[in-house]
């Protein structure tokens, strides 16, 4: 060896290769869009009211809500059993549902002419939905 500096040792495959910057904090959404403003009220509506009175909450219902309507939430809502769309995780089934159906009247079009044994639960709006997707 001629003075130089020893060369490295290769990277052992067992190790994963690690990543020397940090990872970017989690994304948030932007506020003030109309109609994830009225997801957030029609989501908060069907919730009980300790659930959108913490502002964390509601951004993250928000985030849920980007892009979505409110007038979608209520009438997959209005179908299904009360105790159906009660709890977060049930309504944000319900928002991903909407996402994309920009009429909630087609829903209701659907359902009246289905019946109300063929939109009463989660499988059946979800065939309704996307039916009334866009």
């Amino acid at each position: 060896m001629s003075g130089g500096l020893p060369r490295p040792l290769p990277d052992d495959p067992a190790q994963p290769p690690q990543d020397p910057s940090p990872a970017p904090p989690p994304p948030y959404c932007v506020a003030g869009d109309p109609l994830s403003n009225s997801c957030v009220r029609a989501v908060c509506d069907q919730l009980p009211n300790l659930n959108c009175m913490d502002p964390k909450k509601v951004r993250d219902i928000a985030c849920q809500c980007q892009g979505v309507a409110g007038d979608c939430v209520t009438a997959v809502c209005n179908q299904l059993n009360r105790f159906d769309c009660d709890e977060k995780r049930e309504l944000y089934l319900v928002v991903n549902m909407c996402r994309g159906v920009s009429d909630a009247s087609c829903i209701n079009t659907v359902c009246s002419s289905l019946g109300r044994f063929d939109c009463d639960d989660f499988n059946d709006m979800k065939k309704v939905t996307d039916l009334c997707r866009r």
